[in-house]
């Protein structure tokens, strides 16, 4: 019996990241429906959800630009840059979840 060859390094490196993908990607269509759902109710608080929104993807846009700047300039590889990028993401993703889920007090 051959004993099996293991992955190169590379694919090693990369072998999380559909896990990882899949996750943020289930996480982002919860909070979708939960946005959805409070646009439904209209009112004052579906308008300040809907500002909040388009405030809330330039935020993290200029977060992950900063980040990936300041990764680079430290001679960063593509590893850090994409760990880096999903990390914002899945955290301001998280954010706005445990947000939505709350009751109304």
């Amino acid at each position: 019996m051959t004993k099996m060859s293991k992955l190169p390094p590379s694919w090693q490196q990369w072998s999380a990241w559909p896990i990882r993908i899949a996750a943020l990607n289930l996480e982002a269509q919860q909070v979708i429906a939960l946005r959805m759902w409070r646009l439904m109710t209209a009112g004052q608080r579906a308008q300040a959800e809907l500002q909040r929104m388009v405030t809330e993807k330039a935020v993290a846009l200029s977060e992950v630009q900063v980040g990936a700047a300041a990764i680079m300039l430290r001679g960063g590889n593509q590893q850090r840059l994409a760990s880096h990028t999903l990390r914002v993401y899945r955290r301001h993703v998280r954010r706005n979840k445990r947000r939505l889920l709350k009751r109304k007090s």
